[in-house]
């Protein structure tokens, strides 16, 4: 890992995955099936460099509203590891994990004069507001995980555009629609009808930015359109390693 000068590590839930950053980005990428930290550096010998870590069990908590990157320091084994907190609002379910409000860090670095929507997308898709370089709120939607159960392929639009108009007008359609399709594409525009149904406040006269991997993004930028919503999609994991940067260069790692 020549030229390494610290690590990036993100736990998502199902998978860790861990960058070796240097001057000007990424020189080396892994990833392991468990948010063991020792173990997934092995390969790389054990390297005795500063972590910054998004996701890991135990991470701190910042109270919203509030800049998206604060980590706190902590210390393991010798090495230096930085938490980048989670996000809630106390005493409500409102909370945005460190990974996404990584994103939101990436997205202000590269427009720091962001005001408005984004929504990240994923098994759960959150929808934030920023403004003046913070989150203000924050609502979070299992479409992801529930289009997962149903076996419903994001990359299918069959069927979308009718059940998005459906669902997002008669929300409470919602169960007997799922039980009623069977094409993938109705049952993601059903899905997301549902969350618009839910997110009105953060999307309507908003300004959004959807961020995700895969074909997911576009179809949420596509039922926003659908109501004359502008929306632009973004890199998920560029967001990510910018948020990361933008982190560690407030701590003096990179």
């Amino acid at each position: 890992m020549q030229g390494a000068r610290w690590i990036a590590a993100e736990w998502n839930g199902a998978r860790l995955t861990l960058w070796a950053m240097g001057a000007d980005g990424p020189v080396a990428r892994g990833e392991a099936a468990a948010p063991d930290l020792a173990g997934a550096l092995a390969p790389w010998g054990g390297q005795r460099l500063p972590i910054l870590a998004a996701g890991l069990p135990g991470a701190p908590v910042c109270a919203l509203p509030c800049r998206p990157e604060q980590p706190a320091q902590a210390r393991r084994g010798g090495s230096d590891l930085w938490h980048v907190p989670d996000l809630a609002r106390p005493g409500t379910a409102e909370r945005l994990p460190g990974p996404a409000a990584l994103r939101l860090a990436g997205l202000l670095a590269a427009q720091p004069e962001f005001d408005g929507v984004a929504c990240l997308t994923g098994p759960h898709s959150h929808w934030t507001h920023l403004s003046a370089g913070e989150v203000v709120s924050v609502m979070a939607a299992a479409s992801g995980r529930v289009a997962a159960c149903l076996a419903a392929d994001p990359g299918a639009e069959a069927g979308f555009d009718a059940a998005l108009s459906a669902v997002l007008s008669r929300p409470e359609r919602l169960a007997r629609a799922l039980a009623e399709m069977t094409e993938p594409g109705a049952i993601w525009g059903a899905l997301i009808g549902a969350e618009l149904a839910a997110a009105r406040p953060w999307w309507l006269g908003q300004r959004v930015l959807v961020l995700g991997e895969g074909a997911t993004p576009a179809l949420y930028a596509r039922a926003l359109a659908a109501q004359g919503v502008p929306a632009t999609t973004g890199a998920d994991e560029a967001a990510a390693l910018a948020g990361f940067t933008r982190a560690a260069t407030a701590l003096g790692l990179a």
